[in-house]
């Protein structure tokens, strides 16, 4: 038969736990799976545990080379769709919870990511952690996270828990530099920090504050 003839069949219903999309050569590109069966962590040519604490479904997205490049889960009270850097983790992020009091925080997240590749981050950081808790542990891990090879989020536009609607923007360290938000009580407010967290400038100014 000729291999490019298509072999196509049509199935009115059909139920599976999960089902693989794959290229000719065999290669994963696409998965839908339930709770039960969420893929681990492919990288390289290494499988990782992925730790699930949740009910979520949904599905998995991989590149040409195999590895996650993204995907969509949902669950009870959760949802996230996320864009992942070739050969790293997520970059954007459309996300949604609801905690255990029934308040919901849904919006868009941007990260920076390391260069280096995910697998050999993962192995780098895993290589600190397993060390014997105590002072040289904690100032190689303080080193990692103050390098360029610690990820870092640098925007978030979304809706709190509390009910403030807001954008933050945050440097390249991670430390939030501007602030602007529509409070639950539709008050607005527009707020400068330096890289400790504090507020130098704000708009309104408070009270007490020069206008």
């Amino acid at each position: 038969m000729d291999g490019d003839e298509k072999n196509t069949s049509r199935i009115r219903h059909l139920d599976v736990e999960r089902l693989n999309i794959i290229d000719r050569n065999g290669t994963l590109r696409m998965t839908l799976f339930n709770a039960e069966n969420f893929p681990d962590i492919v990288l390289g040519d290494k499988v990782h545990k992925r730790q699930i604490g949740s009910d979520a479904a949904g599905m998995l997205f991989y590149n040409s080379d195999g590895e996650e490049c993204g995907g969509l889960v949902f669950g009870n009270g959760e949802a996230a769709l996320l864009f992942d850097q070739y050969h790293q983790d997520q970059v954007i992020g459309l996300t949604y919870g609801q905690d255990i009091d029934g308040r919901n925080q849904y919006g868009l997240t941007l990260w920076d990511r390391p260069d280096l590749p995910l697998a050999q981050w993962m192995e780098e950081w895993s290589t600190i952690t397993s060390m014997p808790a105590g002072e040289e542990r904690s100032r190689k891990e303080a080193l990692f996270k103050n390098s360029d090879r610690w990820s870092h989020h640098r925007a978030t536009i979304g809706k709190s828990a509390d009910g403030d609607l807001g954008v933050q923007l945050m440097d390249s360290k991670g430390n939030t530099r501007l602030r602007m938000v529509v409070d639950s009580q539709d008050v607005p407010r527009l707020e400068f920090l330096d890289e400790t967290g504090e507020v130098y400038y704000r708009l309104p100014p408070e009270p007490d504050e020069p206008r």
